[in-house]
């Protein structure tokens, strides 16, 4: 193995708890090797399934070789490394396994009255679910282990020894980006930092007769992010989506009460009781031309024609409406941004058909109404789609880092493959500073579950908030279509650390979003002043409800107590979430009210300059500059032309 310039070191936090990593001894310049270690000498997967338990793998299939590739390869792992522990001084591996630490805990297994210190109940379930699964392997591993009792020590099968080598493979393995789950030995010894320090991981191996190496890529963010959520709309994978809801939040008799509950203004919903009733009251008229609905195809063809049967003819009518609404739920249109739309959609229907109720229009004019609104409403469907997919491949292109194109070392001498770990043309140490390796693009709440601490300043972390929107709906028939669709009642909003909460503000503006006043397509295109200004507003309302009722507390004194003797690596890293959590709202509080600043700018017609816009002194200075070229590019992704 070899080391250039290297050495191990202790450090301390901010309140004088130590940890350890590593110490540039002397300046490492960039695109330099720091790390080489012969491939022998990294515990693979493969190294432990040919080793002489694979008698072992191959008799439980179940387990070992049926299951998803990961787990297992976890529990291939763990009993290849109960055994070499168990064989002591004969392993290979014998001083790596006997120096690793025993005492390692990641989140899910901090004790609860520390858990709750984060304030955090999807985190909480995560960590049970993570704790769940701890049980269910231990079983298995107990379960092969008795099996075989004349080849493992029966006095070492116990709860904290399978501990110790679960939080092992948890917190030091390599294998994201490598055929294997792998242990490389004083690799795992570098400390995670986000910052912008990506290593080159090359191994070599032979082809042809001749050494060759190969790069050793990272998973982009998008896929870091799919491991803790899946993704934002499905909402950011391995952890289950936090907007999934219970059925029985949809079950029959909820909606029969929601349904009674509703009063006399929404006719659609009260439609058998309401309008025979109306019908009888309104039976004599001298109008008898009604509308008669023709085909059930895309062009929504009406006619107007004497029929002479009102109740017949809005039925037609409510079932026109609810085929309509079918169509725009299985259409390609996120189901929440469907859901406002068709909200209002049914608003301006059922009021059409009020007037016409209660004699305010003939036939002839409602017939007229719905006809183009109806007509409307198609065209504008389509265009929305079109433009949400749009936006989507806007984004994508903007925020999707490019990767990194990896030097290629090539080393004709060398016969043995070995692991090289080297910075990268940004990377530079300067001597006694400590040198690091980013882990991933990973938020707090995933080095938290996965390795046990946090980072203030992450640039990589997030604030989720789950909001109900329902509580914001501008007209019942929203809400009536929610559960009639069994649409969730919840959105998961993402707050980022880096990023104008772009998607939030356009969540708002399809919330706020009114058929007589706004049009449809300005919930993707930045074309209307008072649209824009008021769902911005919304989301700095909800961004302020969320931090009073989990967050409100001094971040400058919040921040001094991390200095605090007396906190132990818990407290320390709970307060450090819960601060990280505080700072990123109220960063994004500031960047829509940068937002709302330049819009007033434009709206008076004065000539649009980013450098020009006066803030207010809510506004801290130093944060200025760097939030103006993310609101920029918040305009740019909008579609706003100067």
């Amino acid at each position: 193995m070899q080391l250039n310039n290297l050495n191990y070191c202790e450090y301390q936090l901010k309140n004088g708890l130590p940890y350890f990593g590593l110490k540039a001894t002397n300046y490492l310049p960039s695109n330099c090797e720091i790390v080489k270690i012969p491939f022998d000498l990294l515990i693979t997967c493969s190294v432990a399934y040919k080793s002489e338990l694979q008698n072992i793998f191959d008799q439980n299939p179940r387990y070992f070789l049926n299951n998803s590739q990961i787990e297992c390869q976890r529990r291939i792992l763990i009993i290849f490394l109960l055994f070499q522990f168990q064989i002591g001084s004969q392993s290979k591996w014998y001083h790596y396994i006997k120096n690793l630490p025993k005492d390692v805990e990641t989140f899910s297994f901090w004790p609860e009255q520390e858990q709750q210190l984060l304030n955090d109940r999807f985190l909480l379930e995560q960590a049970t679910r993570e704790k769940y699964t701890f049980y269910q392997e231990f079983e298995i591993f107990k379960e092969i282990t008795n099996k075989y009792n004349e080849v493992f020590d029966q006095e070492l099968i116990t709860i904290e020894n399978f501990q110790s080598l679960y939080m092992i493979l948890q917190t030091r393995i390599f294998g994201n980006t490598l055929p294997d789950l792998t242990l490389i030995p004083f690799c795992d010894l570098f400390n995670h930092e986000c910052v912008n320090v990506y290593y080159e991981l090359n191994y070599q191996e032979k082809e042809n007769g001749k050494a060759i190496s190969r790069a050793i890529q990272y998973r982009d963010q998008q896929f870091q992010e799919q491991q803790e959520y899946g993704s934002d709309s499905s909402t950011d994978g391995s952890y289950d989506s936090l907007d999934q809801q219970d059925e029985d939040q949809f079950s029959q008799e909820d909606f029969r009460g929601f349904l009674l509950k509703l009063e006399y203004d929404s006719h659609q919903v009260q439609f058998h009781e309401t309008f025979e009733e109306k019908y009888n009251q309104t039976q004599e008229t001298n109008d008898n031309a009604t509308i008669s609905y023709i085909g059930m195809s895309d062009s929504y063809d009406y006619q107007i024609c004497p029929i002479g049967t009102q109740w017949k003819t809005l039925k037609d009518v409510y079932k026109i409406i609810q085929k309509l609404n079918d169509q725009v739920f299985t259409s390609k249109l996120e189901e929440t941004i469907a859901l406002f739309i068709s909200g209002q959609f049914n608003f301006v229907i059922d009021e059409c058909i009020s007037q016409y109720m209660f004699n305010q229009i003939d036939s002839t004019e409602l017939g007229y109404r719905i006809n183009q609104i109806i007509n409307e409403f198609i065209s504008q469907r389509s265009q929305l789609e079109s433009l949400q997919s749009s936006f989507k491949h806007q984004v994508l292109e903007y925020q999707t880092p490019q990767r990194q194109n990896f030097k290629v070392v090539e080393d004709q001498d060398s016969k043995i493959k070995y692991f090289v770990m080297s910075t990268s043309h940004k990377d530079k140490f300067e001597m006694n500073s400590q040198v690091y390796f980013c882990y991933g693009r990973l938020s707090n709440r995933q080095l938290l579950l996965r390795y046990g601490f946090c980072l203030e300043y992450n640039k990589y972390d997030h604030v989720y908030i789950n909001l109900n929107y329902l509580a914001y709906a501008n007209c019942r028939h929203t809400i009536y279509l929610a559960h009639q669709k069994r649409v969730k009642k919840t959105k998961l909003i993402t707050l980022r650390q880096t990023r104008f909460p772009t998607e939030f503000v356009q969540f708002c503006k399809a919330l706020t979003f009114q058929y007589k006043i706004h049009n449809t397509t300005s919930i993707f295109v930045f074309d209307q002043y008072c649209q824009e200004h008021y769902a911005m507003l919304l989301a700095i309302e909800i961004i302020q409800d969320h931090i009073d009722k989990y967050l409100n507390f001094d971040e400058i004194q919040f921040a001094q107590q991390l200095t605090d003797p007396n906190l132990n690596y818990h407290q320390y890293f709970s307060n450090i979430y819960r601060l990280e959590q505080q700072r990123i709202c109220t960063q994004n509080i500031n960047l829509l009210k940068m937002a709302l600043m330049m819009i007033e700018d434009l709206k008076g017609c004065k000539e649009f300059d980013i450098d020009s816009t006066k803030y207010d002194q809510s506004i801290p200075t130093h944060f200025i500059q760097p939030y103006k070229y993310m609101i920029a590019n918040y305009f740019k992704l909008c579609q706003f032309v100067l």
